[in-house]
């Protein structure tokens, strides 16, 4: 079992991360809650697409046993993204009213990314606030999007435009969810690692040494590093077998938010690839994480055209989506996730790609991020140094214009 607490600028923000593979998964959350949380009741909300999951029956194990200790309630609810929205916020508050949610209450979520970032965000505007804990069951929740305390939902078509900064009391990962993810959702959540691995050269060399190493001793490949497809059944047991690299991940994301929590410096470099792939998530209803895989190649390409030495992140960047096999574009990304070609797309939304490049300009311009005419956008630097840097609307559109039509060509 690994346990950390990580503090925030406001030294009121504490939040203790325990990572433990334990089957009756329920009982020991219960146990940890009653040894450092003083709560009358206990309420978890479980996506309901866990019920449905083989592995998901060891999950309540031994739960019946402690349940009577504590009044706790389970609950069952389905979000997708795209029902993280305010109406789904209306029927959250109203299953509140009905089980008498108040501050004595801590409310446990235990989903992916779209069902957490609703039911926190509910749980943080309900009666001015409401004590919330999480445990991530998709592996991009548990690398990066459970922790920092962001939450939302999406608003007149743009992407968590509703939301705020809330930390929660604690979080619980179990590596052994990852057994439950589809292909598509698991490849999803390593675009985010990849993210930090291109962020952080520490965790490059660390991750890529390792996970060889493992390569060389699993009996699950034959070969040494020689794949044609995405390993994804490596790259599972590979994370089961070292739960230390979430916490490796989660440490260089603290890095960069304890002293900017609220979003408004230090905290944009970890937005690299988001500018673009949020458009791109949209417009193309990708998931998150298939998106993010287009739009970090997309941004440190225009990066390497605008800024001085900082052509080396790309390389590194198209070094590890060849080794991993990742989507390098928009139309593997449709093939992967929809199995469907670009031009086939086209013709069933009825769009032409002018359409298409001038609605993920439309979005692009609505970015949380963007101040006054500028972009700001993270920089690696070849020192491996990351700075964040404004450029001007009009610079970046020229060149990502000229990339986003050379790919959809």
């Amino acid at each position: 079992m690994l346990n950390k607490i990580y503090k925030f600028k406001n030294k009121k923000d504490l939040t203790k991360l325990i990572i433990n593979d334990c089957r009756s998964f329920l009982s020991f959350i219960l146990q940890k809650i009653k040894k450092f949380l003083d709560f009358q009741k206990v309420v978890f909300f479980i996506d309901e697409n866990l019920k449905y999951k083989e592995e998901y029956k060891d999950f309540l194990k031994s739960y019946e046993d402690d349940k009577n200790e504590k009044d706790t309630t389970i609950l069952y609810l389905k979000i997708n993204e795209k029902e993280k929205n305010f109406f789904k916020l209306e029927n959250i508050f109203s299953i509140f009213l009905k089980n008498n949610i108040d501050k004595k209450t801590l409310i446990i979520i235990i989903g992916g990314g779209a069902f957490s970032d609703t039911i926190s965000f509910a749980s943080s505007i309900y009666k001015r606030g409401i004590s919330f804990s999480l445990v991530p069951t998709t592996f991009l929740s548990m690398i990066d999007a459970s922790f920092g305390g962001k939450n939302g939902v999406n608003l007149m078509g743009v992407k968590n435009l509703l939301g705020t900064v809330n930390q929660p009391l604690a979080i619980f990962i179990n590596p052994y969810f990852i057994k439950t993810l589809r292909y598509v959702d698991f490849l999803s959540g390593f675009a985010e690692f990849i993210k930090y691995l291109l962020l952080n050269n520490k965790l490059y060399k660390r991750f890529t040494g390792e996970f060889s190493k493992f390569l060389n001793s699993s009996k699950l490949l034959t070969s040494k590093f020689t794949y044609d497809t995405f390993p994804c059944d490596q790259l599972k047991e590979f994370f089961i077998q070292n739960p230390k690299f979430f916490l490796y991940a989660i440490d260089i994301k603290y890095k960069f938010i304890k002293d900017d929590i609220y979003d408004f410096n230090k905290r944009h470099i970890l937005n690299l690839g988001h500018t673009v792939s949020h458009p791109l998530e949209i417009v193309f209803e990708l998931n998150h994480g298939i998106a993010l895989y287009i739009g970090i190649i997309l941004e440190l390409q225009i990066i390497s055209k605008i800024c001085k030495n900082a052509e080396n992140a790309i390389k590194k960047a198209y070094n590890l989506y060849d080794n991993f096999k990742l989507p390098i574009d928009i139309k593997q990304a449709l093939k992967i996730e929809k199995n469907i070609t670009y031009d086939k797309w086209l013709l069933e939304k009825r769009l032409d790609g002018k359409k298409v490049i001038e609605k993920i300009f439309d979005l692009i311009r609505q970015d949380k991020k963007n101040f006054q005419q500028y972009y700001n956008l993270p920089v690696i630097l070849n020192s491996n140094k990351i700075i964040l840097k404004k450029i001007p609307f009009e610079t970046f559109d020229y060149q990502f214009n000229s990339v986003l039509n050379e790919m959809l060509s």
